[in-house]
């Protein structure tokens, strides 16, 4: 049985009572999220599941930890302000002994008073960790689980010297950097299975030593736009590349608004450097590629179509058949997929004159062809825009 609960579900000394209902089952889960009216009594509620829990989540109950006596009411957050940390009295009498099936613990925000060593020691099956804001002044205790740990949570930590030659014996770390560096790190002669840069700023890093990392793109939102000429060029190529090692668009799905207007803002210079344009149209094809409508929409809504087209419409004049020039196409099509109001906005853009620019001026390109008719497809699929097709010129031209 699994059991989750917000703390918008809790009242004061429910908490109790919701676990008693539930003491006759075999407890296996139990998620509690800032539950702040959560006294020590809850918590030693929780040993009559000890044989039987294998996941268990405290994060931001920090109150849990304290004597009922010690712990601020519910609403009395000035006081709590003010309360002296001597009335603060953590409960020392509370224990993980005989928690002995417990895998996963996430202890997000425990109190400084609490004695983390001390609190998790007893634990023998740890393989998921996390202590997200838990100040650890000493923490050698880690390599206790050195066996058995495969994922370790240290964000918002500070990462002191002990702290990162424990880490370094794991197989899994996750990190915030702003308080801490991964260079540390960077000497090590085993890669680390999985390093979360998550709220980066680490532009300069040039070796990531780890197997797998995540939160790396934050690192190029936040780096491409403020960067003027001449080095404006060098850090916008190197933020498309970077992009370019994720998995496309799975690994930027939690960005992909953010993404794709940063590409548009690269794009949008009318005579901009042809590598960077190359790689930047190629990412735009890949993110509008094997998403649903709804992000087709938005993409378009952002500019997409208009900036396409505008990159495209320079080719004719300049009688240049390139990989900028497929990629935009491909886009185009790709994103006017089963969306009206994408292939709307094509045409509101003069996109059919285009179109004929494009089929007058690369006759033989076949591949060029196969995109544009691809997108000429779905314009055609809406029943409404047909009679926009139906123009003299275009009708001649297809004879």
């Amino acid at each position: 049985m699994a059991l989750g609960i917000p703390a918008k579900d809790f009242i004061l000394d429910a908490p109790e009572l919701n676990l008693q209902s539930h003491r006759k089952r075999d407890l296996i889960e139990l998620h509690l999220t800032y539950c702040n009216n959560l006294s020590a009594h809850s918590l030693r509620t929780l040993t009559r599941f000890r044989q039987t829990l294998v996941s268990l989540s405290l994060f931001g109950c920090s109150r849990i930890f304290y004597r009922k006596g010690g712990a601020p009411l519910v609403g009395d957050e000035e006081e709590e302000e003010e309360r002296p940390a001597s009335r603060q009295a953590p409960d020392t009498d509370f224990s993980f002994q005989g928690f002995n099936r417990l895998r996963l613990l996430n202890l997000g925000g425990l109190p400084e008073e609490v004695d983390a060593e001390a609190l998790l020691k007893p634990l023998p099956a740890l393989t998921s960790l996390d202590l997200s804001g838990v100040p650890l002044p000493k923490a050698a205790f880690l390599a206790h689980w050195k066996e058995r740990l495969a994922s370790l949570v240290l964000y918002n930590v500070d990462l002191s010297e002990e702290l990162i030659n424990t880490v370094v014996e794991l197989g899994h770390l996750s990190i915030e950097p702003c308080k801490s560096s991964i260079y540390p790190f960077q000497e090590l002669k085993r890669p680390l299975q999985f390093l979360g840069l998550y709220n980066t700023t680490l532009c300069n890093v040039t070796h990531i030593p780890a197997y797998k990392a995540e939160g790396v793109s934050t690192i190029s939102l936040n780096s491409a736009p403020p960067f003027p000429p001449p080095h404006q060029s060098q850090v916008q190529r190197n933020c498309c590349l970077t992009l370019c090692n994720f998995s496309i668009p799975e690994e930027l799905e939690f960005q992909y608004g953010r993404v794709n207007l940063l590409l548009l803002k690269i794009l949008e210079p009318v005579r901009q450097d042809e590598s960077i344009q190359r790689i930047a149209v190629h990412l735009c094809n890949a993110l509008v590629c094997q998403v649903d409508n709804h992000h087709k929409e938005a993409v378009g809504k952002m500019g997409f179509v208009k900036v396409g087209k505008t990159d495209v419409s320079k080719k004719p004049q300049d009688r240049m058949c390139d990989q900028v020039m497929e990629f935009s196409w491909s886009a185009l099509w790709n994103i006017t997929d089963e969306t009206p109001d994408n292939c709307q906005m094509f045409l509101n853009c003069k996109g059919m004159s285009l179109f004929l620019d494009c089929l007058k001026e690369f006759p033989d390109k076949q591949e060029l062809h196969r995109n544009m008719l691809g997108l000429l497809g779905n314009v055609a699929e809406v029943r409404a825009l047909r009679p926009q097709l139906l123009t003299p010129q275009f009708i001649s031209d297809f004879r």
